[in-house]
């Protein structure tokens, strides 16, 4: 990934360019390039007659529409505020906009999906206990367990949070396999480097 189109990426980021749809551009033109790589906004591709559907599919705060929420959120989360905020053009209102505008391309995909694959969890089942109370845990995770069994996928992969995690619901798997940064450690106890999934 450190092609010329990467090094494109990191200099728009340098640049304070981290305008979302110059960034997807860009993740889009380098997946072109090399077979077998997608980038997905939204948007689904068939591999070997698996479906998969893909998204950040960004947090609704979990409907917790106050000002004590969004200011805290605000306060504590790098993505509203400069360079990471796209020279102003990201903040909360636009974060949960576009994901209920993911959540109705999601929710057209109940019955025909077999993997989802969304940065932000499905639901609070994902979140380590640790984490309980958090204020900002709306900003992590969604929490959606109807969705997730409307649509109905054999397995729901996502991240966000750095701990692993492993659970069903309905006949979805959902899981999350992340190694979190180099000195953090993994209170879950589930991430497996060579973790392989059967769909």
């Amino acid at each position: 990934l450190a092609a010329a189109h990467g090094a494109q990426l990191v200099a728009a980021q340098v640049e304070g360019e981290r305008n979302r749809a110059t960034i997807d551009f860009l993740w889009q033109k380098l997946a072109a390039a090399h077979a077998g790589l997608y980038y997905l906004v939204a948007e689904g591709v068939e591999i070997d007659s698996v479906r998969f559907w893909g998204a950040p599919w960004y947090s609704d705060l979990w409907g917790l529409d106050n000002a004590r929420t969004q200011l805290e959120v605000g306060r504590g989360i790098n993505d509203c505020r400069h360079p990471f905020n796209g020279m102003g053009e990201w903040d909360l209102s636009a974060h949960v906009s576009c994901h209920h505008a993911q959540t109705a391309r999601l929710e057209a995909q109940a019955g025909k999906v077999d993997v989802v694959i969304t940065h932000w969890p499905p639901t609070r089942d994902a979140m380590h206990p640790k984490f309980a109370g958090d204020r900002l845990s709306p900003y992590f995770y969604n929490d959606h367990e109807e969705l997730v069994r409307k649509v109905g996928a054999g397995l729901w992969v996502s991240g966000h949070t750095h701990e692993s995690y492993d659970y069903r619901i309905g006949v979805t798997r959902c899981l999350g396999n992340p190694s979190g940064y180099p000195a953090e450690h993994q209170a879950s106890e589930l991430f497996r480097p060579d973790r392989v999934v059967e769909v």
